[in-house]
């Protein structure tokens, strides 16, 4: 166990005194540790005392209060630890509120582990969490668990050539000059075939692109690519959210990266010398963030490239400073 400091209170935006609702998360628990800090207890002795009356010189609960409890881990550790973890702090807090509400009335105690931690900090401490909703009414409430939507998508790629993102340097501002992997991206939503052009551009040199083959057809505009410049193949992914996800949603940072390759002269997917996958990560903020629930399925995407011709090279990393955003 790693102590992590005083226990963090957060009440969450959909509490509602008009409904009689205390919707709140105790947050930070310690690394690997699923004891209650004292700012937790005291603040369900806060919420909960109220519930208390005197019989015949005993302090009882009345069971007026329906609770849900649900736990969280962070992303460190193995998926079962993390699923255990969000057990026995889920436990923990239902044995504290045992003198304040009968058994009968914590209507639900999930544990989810990590699966809905979509934050890039993998120890982020909104994760390492306990929900706690409470209801002042005469019958349980309904049930809390979100209904996700599943929207399908597929995007492609294709490197973009240095001369035409130097053409729209200046109207997308990009910070601190060029990074080494600048590449135009396809999204279709494969429900309602609409289809929107994106720009990614990596801001740490982590992966090498060569340029794409040269067409002998120019093209009447210098920001536009050439028809003839050819995009990998299509693949698919979804998104699962409260919502349907929009366009919009995918912009912000991103990831590229891929296994080391060298190649000289033409190269084709799969045949450079020791040529791996290329990777391909949406980490914007609008994405994944608790409040939507929004999660990319899946979280890693192979994302293949055309044929190419030149002098190329790429490392085994993820360049975690990217941007994606709409092409000009």
């Amino acid at each position: 166990m790693i102590p992590t400091g005083p226990g963090e209170i957060r009440l969450d935006h959909r509490s509602s005194a008009a409904d009689n609702v205390v919707w709140v998360h105790l947050d930070n628990f310690d690394i690997d540790g699923v004891d209650l800090k004292a700012e937790h207890r005291n603040a369900l002795d806060r919420w909960f005392r109220h519930n208390m009356v005197e019989s015949g010189g005993l302090i009882i609960p009345v069971d007026r209060i329906w609770v849900f409890l649900r736990g969280y881990a962070s992303r460190t550790g193995g998926v079962e630890h993390n699923i255990d973890l969000s057990r026995q702090r889920v436990s923990n807090v239902r044995a504290y509120l045992s003198s304040y509400v009968s058994d009968s009335h914590i209507t639900g105690m999930e544990h989810v582990g990590e699966s809905w931690s979509r934050r890039e900090i993998e120890e982020d401490s909104q994760y390492r969490s306990v929900e706690v909703i409470m209801r002042t009414v005469n019958h349980p409430p309904a049930p809390t668990t979100p209904t996700f939507i599943y929207d399908r998508f597929r995007m492609r790629a294709k490197p973009v050539g240095p001369d035409v993102v130097g053409a729209i340097a200046d109207e997308i501002d990009l910070p601190g000059g060029l990074g080494s992997t600048v590449l135009m991206i396809q999204i279709e939503n494969r429900s309602t075939h609409e289809r929107r052009d994106f720009l990614f551009v990596s801001l740490q040199v982590t992966a090498g692109l060569s340029a794409p083959i040269s067409s002998s057809t120019e093209p009447t505009d210098d920001r536009l690519i050439s028809e003839s410049s050819e995009y990998g193949d299509w693949v698919n992914f979804r998104t699962r959210s409260n919502h349907h996800v929009a366009f919009s949603e995918f912009v912000g940072s991103a990831a590229f990266g891929g296994m080391v390759s060298v190649q000289i002269g033409g190269y084709s997917p799969g045949e450079s010398l020791g040529m791996g996958e290329n990777y391909f990560q949406f980490n914007s903020d609008r994405l994944h963030n608790v409040d939507n629930y929004v999660s990319i399925l899946p979280r890693t995407i192979v994302l293949p490239m055309p044929p190419t011709f030149g002098l190329g090279f790429s490392l085994i990393s993820m360049s975690a400073f990217g941007r994606l955003m709409f092409w000009p």
